[in-house]
């Protein structure tokens, strides 16, 4: 990762030395990172206690030019499509709002306030 930060700055600099000067900068560090195999960024795995405990909203605007913009609901237990809808526009505030914490809440209520073009709810 820090090779990838110097070469964006222009610095060409090989691993060898990179991890020389690792080792001389925070020898804990560089010996705790080489021998510990946890991610040290996400100390608690995901999970998810059972169907629609945590839900994904995504959407795509490749298409947005054209007028379309999909949108989809995921359920992370199951990893299924819970919702799924195609819409002339988006509105960021219906997606990311707070409607008592439900997710799915918010995605029903931008199917329900914009006529949508094809709208599948399983």
């Amino acid at each position: 990762m820090l090779n990838g930060y110097l070469q964006s700055r222009g610095i060409t600099i090989g691993e060898h030395m990179l991890s020389t000067s690792l080792q001389q900068v925070g020898p804990d560090a560089y010996r705790n990172r080489t021998h510990c195999t946890t991610d040290p960024t996400n100390p608690r795995p995901y999970f998810a206690q059972n169907f629609g405990h945590k839900l994904h909203l995504d959407h795509n605007k490749t298409l947005q030019m054209y007028g379309d913009t999909h949108a989809l609901a995921i359920d992370g237990f199951s990893g299924k499509t819970i919702a799924y809808v195609t819409a002339a526009i988006k509105k960021n505030l219906l997606f990311m709002g707070k409607f008592g914490g439900m997710a799915l809440c918010v995605f029903i209520i931008f199917i329900k306030l914009y006529l949508c073009r094809t709208a599948v709810i399983i």
